[in-house]
């Protein structure tokens, strides 16, 4: 069944626009999300200690853990007061990912930008392996928990830790740069996950946004991209080739801390000077 619904364009005007009864039940719910933006405390129950991590991980995995502690330094030993188990575990994935594939010593600077950033839990990760101030947007930051919570107030909450950083409700094309890294985990660019994640179609747009990151680099900035998948890695590859971007792909990312059953995929872009 198709209803036509009349959403409010960014310039106020109204525009008519077919659409299937799911994704209309998506629109109205994402509008209320967004219109309802009070949040609860955001409390969560914090992992306390690595040991609750690293006890349910094999031998590899906390090698690796103790490698990147005594090399990150003092800021990791605060990480469990901060995160739960599960964020933690993503968050040290992070990091080694990060260490691994992007190599941004002495190469990649600051401010920083995290596109998707969802709660914000990425932000640790980020902060430690390039320092400087970070920007994190997340267009579904209203977004609730068990505990009425949004994902903003997680995400303003941990940004407070880390100087300068902030987590920003709303588009990515709503900034304006300039930013020295941009990080894109997991964008959507196949249209079957921004369905599951309940956002409606209109949020798919795949290649403004790579676009509007594209203008907001610095000259000599980074982009580094993550997918999951194959499918969504060839979908990366045409997407950089449409706006004529040179981006070198990385492969299938290898770790021995990482928390997900499905393969990903890294890009690095760098801006022409």
């Amino acid at each position: 069944m198709r209803i036509w619904v009349r959403p409010i364009s960014s310039r106020g005007r109204i525009i008519d626009m077919p659409t299937d009864a799911g994704d209309l039940l998506r629109e109205i719910a994402f509008r209320w999300r967004s219109f309802s933006t009070i949040s609860a405390p955001a409390w969560k129950r914090c992992a306390g200690s690595w040991q609750r991590l690293t006890a349910t991980l094999e031998k590899p995995a906390t090698t690796t853990i103790d490698d990147l502690r005594t090399r990150f330094g003092a800021d990791l030993d605060e990480w469990p007061k901060r995160l739960t188990v599960h964020e933690l575990h993503e968050a040290v994935y992070l990091i080694d990912v990060l260490d691994r594939y992007l190599n941004a010593s002495g190469v990649v600077k600051t401010p920083g930008l995290d596109v998707g950033a969802k709660n914000g839990t990425a932000l640790p990760a980020l902060a430690n392996s390039i320092p400087g101030p970070w920007d994190l947007v997340e267009i579904d930051a209203h977004r609730r928990y068990a505990t009425l919570a949004t994902r903003r107030a997680h995400g303003t909450r941990i940004a407070r830790h880390y100087p300068r950083s902030r987590f920003i409700a709303g588009s990515v094309t709503e900034l304006p740069g300039p930013y020295g890294v941009v990080t894109w985990i997991l964008p959507f660019i196949d249209p079957a996950p921004l369905a599951a994640w309940g956002l409606p179609k209109r949020l798919f747009e795949p290649e403004r946004l790579l676009a509007h990151v594209k203008r907001i680099l610095t000259p000599g900035g980074t982009l580094f991209v993550v997918n999951q998948g194959k499918v969504e890695y060839d979908i990366q590859r045409d997407l950089f080739r449409a706006l004529d971007m040179s981006a070198t792909p990385l492969g299938r990312i290898e770790s021995t801390i990482s928390p997900f059953k499905r393969e990903r995929y890294s890009w690095r872009w760098t801006a022409p000077a």
